[in-house]
């Protein structure tokens, strides 16, 4: 197990790093944008999700339609892909 530090212990108590309610608005973004520009022709790397208990799927179902709705997020137009999976923590939350 790895042993928390001061900044990961204070990241975890803070309300607007760990609690679960959606915020009403973003932070300001500072008029930075990320945009990553292929080469044309290049390959790209394309990961299957694994199989996940309904549980999980609704879990993280529920938590993007949350900020999807709240306009924190939207659907992504990119080709990469990244497997999800719930990580359940030890206090039971």
């Amino acid at each position: 197990m790895l042993a928390h530090g001061a900044v990961v212990d204070d990241l975890i108590s803070s309300p607007s790093v760990s609690s679960l309610k959606i915020p009403a608005e973003l932070p300001s973004d500072h008029d930075v944008h990320h945009e990553i520009d292929l080469v044309p022709g290049s390959k790209y790397c394309v990961s299957r999700q694994w199989p996940l208990p309904r549980d999980q799927v609704k879990a993280i179902d529920d938590f993007f339609e949350g900020h999807r709705q709240a306009s924190h997020v939207r659907e992504s137009i990119s080709p990469h892909s990244s497997p999800t999976f719930c990580v359940k923590k030890a206090t039971g939350g």
